[in-house]
């Protein structure tokens, strides 16, 4: 597509607080919001494509600077709602350990 976006980590951000959300508000499991949460994305991205960055789709400069923008907003806005307090979810696997490449001995 020829875009250089300064928000791609932002969306990141975005799609693991609503998977946060799903598993402390709605009490569905972090794996399964995966279901819920991915189309969410779809339909942001899809609106930012339409609405920012097709518009500006002959002036690749304004591009840059439009997704440094939604950078901006996006980081600032989980900013003012999270208070920037991290936030983490524990469940029942979350303390396992997984040996990978671990050396038995019998």
């Amino acid at each position: 597509m020829r875009i250089v976006n300064f928000a791609q980590g932002e969306f990141v951000m975005l799609a693991m607080y609503a998977t946060f959300f799903c598993a402390a508000k709605l009490g569905v499991g972090p794996y399964f919001a995966v279901f819920l949460v991915a189309p969410l994305m779809f339909v942001v991205g899809i609106v930012v494509q339409r609405l920012v960055l097709q518009p500006l789709q002959n002036e690749p400069m304004m591009q840059v600077f439009a997704t440094f923008g939604l950078l901006i907003l996006f980081e600032n806005s989980v900013l003012a709602i999270t208070r920037g307090e991290g936030y983490s979810l524990a469940g029942s696997y979350s303390h396992e350990v997984i040996d990978l490449l671990a050396s038995r001995q019998a």
